[in-house]
């Protein structure tokens, strides 16, 4: 048990380290929940949600909500927030990447963030 603590240390590092930028340039604040087997961490400014979920041992899973009417895609109803409806999309990253390399994932998320999504993180 006490690797699987060091492992969420570092995995929590990696991720504050590299989208720092959503809370520096774009005034979202970060929540970490440890769900047992798995830690999600949420960016959220306003109706914005960046939300980053890792099962020790897979891959990390980033989904993006926004309201459907910034945002477009198909509403989930498990993500409305203050009566609005949002929708999620789910970060790619490719096909071939090496889910092992954990950092260079993560740092692959924050750069396709800021080059796909930037016109959104900017609303």
């Amino acid at each position: 048990m006490a690797a699987l603590g060091v492992s969420v240390r570092l995995l929590t590092s990696i991720i504050e380290e590299h989208m720092r930028f959503l809370i520096e340039e774009y005034g979202f604040s970060l929540t970490t929940q440890d769900c047992g087997r798995e830690i999600q961490f949420d960016f959220e400014r306003g109706l914005k949600t960046i939300s980053i979920s890792v099962e020790m041992g897979s891959e990390p899973v980033v989904r993006i909500y926004g309201p459907v009417s910034q945002f477009g895609g198909e509403i989930v109803p498990s993500a409305e927030r203050l009566g609005i409806n949002r929708g999620m999309r789910y970060i790619i990253t490719g096909p071939t990447e090496d889910f092992s390399d954990r950092e260079a994932y993560i740092q692959d998320v924050a750069e396709r963030l800021l080059k796909d999504e930037k016109d959104w993180l900017e609303l």
